[in-house]
């Protein structure tokens, strides 16, 4: 999702050939928009997409901070989907067979 925020996110729910290409296979594991900012990861998107493991580049300050948001945080949570945060100096790996995650 890279710098995508809310506003790229309602237009891809817009789309046609993203619903049918997201609708084609589950999603696994999504990069969270805009280092989990306010600003991205709404919960249409959020709960369209459902991933099963959100990752965050970004620092685990949460709060009133412009990345890593609490309201992000908290709409990762209501879904219960797990997530994992590089706060800055975590490196994650994702074994892509088993969905099993390894901290570095």
């Amino acid at each position: 999702m890279g710098d995508a925020e809310r506003q790229t996110e309602t237009y891809l729910l817009n789309q046609l050939d993203f619903l049918y290409i997201i609708g084609l296979k589950k999603v696994n594991i999504l990069q969270i928009g805009h280092h989990g900012s306010k600003t991205s990861t709404s919960i249409e998107f959020i709960k369209f997409i459902n991933p099963d493991i959100a990752l965050i580049s970004g620092e685990n300050e949460g709060g009133n901070k412009k990345f890593l948001h609490q309201e992000t945080l908290n709409t990762l949570d209501k879904l219960q989907i797990k997530y994992y945060i590089t706060n800055g100096i975590n490196n994650y790996f994702v074994m892509f067979k088993n969905l099993n995650i390894i901290k570095k």
